[in-house]
């Protein structure tokens, strides 16, 4: 049952990953919205321009959009395969898709109007994805489990 449920909650945050590639740049550029003003006004007391505004809020957009959706999805991705493979497996399976679905959502910005796809976005997009499980490893190599 723990594995299943990983499994969907692995697959549906990837979902989620093609979801939001299929965005068009709009998207970012209107996110200013209502919170823009009011970050511009309280922390930088309506010192920054609009363009500067809306590349903030593009900036925390992508940030979220990129980097914070792929550190879940990298979370329960190595959950499940870890769970559900041999440990050695798990982690090759974990890295390749990881790096399959990082370039999966820049290839699919190619047919989208008003995206454009990046390496460092496909590395950005890697880098939240083997996050937590790296930490993990490294606790790990430092702070072995005791044997039973």
């Amino acid at each position: 049952m723990k594995k299943a449920i990983l499994g969907i909650v692995a697959l549906g945050l990837s979902i989620l990953v093609v979801y939001t590639s299929l965005n068009s740049g709009a998207t970012y550029a209107n996110a200013a919205g209502v919170i823009g003003p009011w970050i511009n006004d309280h922390f930088f007391f309506g010192r920054l321009s609009h363009d500067e505004v809306r590349a903030l809020m593009g900036f925390g957009s992508k940030f979220i959009g990129h980097f914070c959706l792929f550190v879940l999805t990298g979370l329960f991705s190595y959950l499940f395969f870890v769970a559900s493979l041999k440990r050695r497996t798990a982690r090759i399976l974990f890295f390749v898709y990881g790096a399959f679905l990082s370039s999966l959502g820049e290839i699919i910005q190619l047919f989208i109007a008003g995206r454009s796809p990046t390496v460092v976005d496909v590395f950005v997009n890697y880098g939240g994805y083997v996050l937590l499980p790296m930490i993990h490893g490294f606790y790990r190599s430092i702070n072995p489990r005791p044997s039973r």
